[in-house]
């Protein structure tokens, strides 16, 4: 790999204009996943053998991971809105949220904890582990209330013995 890391690559933005905040999210976790991921592999890409590196390859294919179900989640929300209307999908959009909010705490400590691993201590470490920060590292998001209206369908449901 050589030249600077595209940020954008791979990712393309959506057409229509449902759950467009959660789109963000997903967006932005792919680039911050794209940048942790390929900081780490320009780091150890000519240090042979890759058994060396087994912790850092983990924590890549633990970012691709937390991307492809953030994405997954996304999309399966995105046509169930595109099929009933976002209006109507109030308990899929909760969950949405629900999972985005913990799937991207989950990116950013890994991500953070590659750079750390990889990169010495200091100005290259603080300002890529900053630009991951500005991605995805935003204030933490209040769950709370869309797991009591999930918990409340359950119940609703029948689905949830309390």
């Amino acid at each position: 790999m050589t030249g600077k890391l595209n940020l954008l690559a791979g990712v393309s933005e959506t057409e229509s204009n449902v759950l467009q905040a959660e789109k963000k999210m997903v967006v932005n976790a792919k680039k911050a996943a794209l940048l942790a991921a390929g900081t780490a592999i320009q780091t150890i890409a000519a240090d042979n053998p890759e058994e060396k590196h087994q912790e850092t390859l983990m924590r890549i294919a633990d970012l691709a991971i937390e991307v492809f179900a953030m994405d997954s989640a996304w999309l399966r929300a995105a046509k169930q809105a595109g099929e009933k209307g976002e209006d109507k999908i109030e308990l899929q959009k909760d969950i949405l949220n629900v999972f985005l909010v913990d799937s991207t705490t989950r990116l950013w400590t890994n991500a953070r904890q590659l750079l750390a691993n990889l990169l010495p201590a200091g100005e290259a470490l603080q300002k890529t582990v900053g630009k991951v920060d500005y991605l995805v590292g935003a204030a933490p998001a209040n769950t709370q209330i869309p797991l009591q209206r999930i918990a409340a369908k359950l119940l609703e449901a029948g689905k949830y013995n309390a």
